[in-house]
C-alpha cells in the first residue's frame, strides 16, 4: 500500500486541498508569521526581555546605542492528520476496505510531499488514540474490526487529540447518528477538514433481491429482510437525506463532503470526483 503506483501517481499529481497558512510549529517549509529562527527577514523591533540575544543586530546597536534585534518569519511544517474509521462496516466488502486504506495512504503521501507532518490515525476502541499516529506501513494489515461506530466515539472522547491543521476523515458514516453534532465534533480544533464517505455498490444502489438475511458488521445481529422495490426505495430516500445532511453540517462548518462509490480506479476517483468537489487541487 505505501509503495503503490496509483498512490505514488496520485500523490504527485494532487495535493489536499484547504491548506491555510500556519502562524506557528516546527521548523519546516511553510512560513508563519511568528518571530522565530527562520531564514526570511521581516524586520526590526527594540530588544524586550526574553527575546534571543543570537537575533541581537550589533551594527545596528553600534550606531544607536540602542539594543535592535532582527525578526524572522518562522518557517513551520503544517499537520495533517488523517483519520481512518477503523469499525467493522468499512470491512465489509474487500474492494471497499482496499479503497480505503489506498485513499489514506495517498493523503498521506499528498501532505508529505507538500512538506507537511502528516498523521494517520485508525478511529477505533480497540485502538488508543495517540497524537502521533501510526506507521504508514500498519496500513497493508489494518483490521477494520470496531464495534462502536465514529459517532459513538466521538460522544466518548474516543477520537485523537491532534493539532491544528488539515484534517482528511474517511468513512461509510452509515450509522445512526446526527450530522451536526457528528460534523463539529470531527473537525473541533481543525483549520480545514474533508470528510470522504466511502460506499461500496451495494450501499451506494442496493439491487432488487426479494428476502435476505443481512448482518450488522458492528453488532452482529442478523435480520431477515425483503429488498423489494419500496424498500429499495426508501434506502435509497434515507441514504440521499443522509449524504444532504452530512453536506449541510460540512458547510457550516467550512468543511468539505464528498461521497465516494467503489468501482473506479484512484486516479478516475480524484479527477472526476475529488477534484470537482474541491477535496484536492492539482499541483502547480
Amino acid at each position: 500500500m505505501t509503495t503503490d503506483p496509483a498512490v505514488l501517481a496520485a500523490a504527485a499529481r494532487y495535493t489536499l486541498s484547504g491548506r491555510p497558512p500556519r502562524a506557528a510549529g516546527a521548523v519546516g517549509e511553510r512560513v508563519g508569521r511568528t518571530a522565530g529562527s527562520g531564514l526570511e527577514f521581516r524586520e526590526h523591533r527594540p530588544y524586550l526581555p526574553g527575546d534571543d540575544v543570537r537575533h541581537l543586530d550589533w551594527a545596528a546597536f553600534a550606531r544607536t546605542d540602542v539594543p535592535i534585534v532582527q525578526v524572522f518569519r518562522e518557517e513551520v511544517a503544517r499537520e495533517t492528520a488523517v483519520w481512518l474509521d477503523g469499525s467493522a462496516s468499512m470491512g465489509c466488502d474487500a474492494a471497499k476496505s482496499r479503497l480505503a486504506r489506498t485513499l489514506a495512504a495517498a493523503c498521506w503521501r499528498m501532505a508529505a510531499n507538500d512538506g507537511d507532518r502528516p498523521t494517520l490515525h485508525l478511529l477505533s476502541e480497540t485502538d488508543r488514540p495517540d497524537p502521533r499516529g501510526r506507521p504508514l506501513v500498519t496500513l497493508d494489515g489494518t483490521p477494520f474490526r470496531g464495534r462502536t461506530s465514529l459517532a459513538e466515539l466521538a460522544v466518548r472522547g474516543g477520537l485523537p487529540a491532534t493539532g491544528r491543521g488539515v484534517r482528511v476523515v474517511l468513512s461509510d458514516f452509515l450509522f445512526p447518528h446526527d450530522p451536526g453534532p457528528l460534523v463539529r465534533r470531527l473537525c473541533r480544533g481543525s483549520d480545514a477538514a474533508t470528510l470522504i464517505q466511502i460506499l461500496s455498490p451495494f450501499e451506494a444502489d442496493p439491487p432488487e433481491l426479494g428476502g435476505r438475511r443481512l448482518t450488522d458488521p458492528e453488532a452482529h445481529e442478523a435480520a431477515e429482510v425483503t429488498l423489494d422495490r419500496p424498500a429499495v426505495a426508501a434506502y435509497r430516500t434515507r441514504l440521499r437525506g443522509l449524504i444532504d445532511g452530512l453536506a449541510r453540517a460540512c458547510r457550516s462548518q467550512g468543511a468539505t463532503f464528498v461521497t465516494l462509490t467503489v468501482g473506479p480506479s484512484l486516479g478516475d476517483l480524484c479527477r472526476a470526483v475529488l477534484a470537482p468537489a474541491g477535496a484536492l487541487g492539482g499541483r502547480r
